[in-house]
């Protein structure tokens, strides 16, 4: 199975994108398989969009939980660093190695 994350940042270029740190854990193992980068514009101006797909290879049936994902980011309107998660997530492996 994949999964694929998409950063976007608005006022980016692609390249100021950072890569994901993909991290497995004991029962699930992931690869980056691809990325792709882009820019677009819209109304509130130009997105930064950065879309990494990734083959998830579980090594247990029954329940696995993808990590979490942490991007750090700035925030140039208050100028903070922030960081933005994409909550673990628990799927159900059916069948065996």
């Amino acid at each position: 199975m994949s999964r694929k994350i998409s950063l976007l940042a608005l006022g980016a270029r692609p390249e100021q994108l950072p890569d994901l740190d993909i991290v497995g854990t004991e029962h699930v193992k992931l690869y980056s398989d691809d990325t792709r980068v882009n820019q677009v514009q819209t109304g509130e101006g130009t997105v930064a969009r950065r879309d990494t797909l990734i083959s998830v290879v579980p090594t247990v049936a029954g329940e696995v939980t993808l990590p979490e994902v942490r991007v750090s980011w700035l925030d140039t309107a208050t100028n903070e660093q922030k960081e933005a998660v994409l909550p673990a997530q628990t799927i159900t492996v059916e069948g065996g190695r």
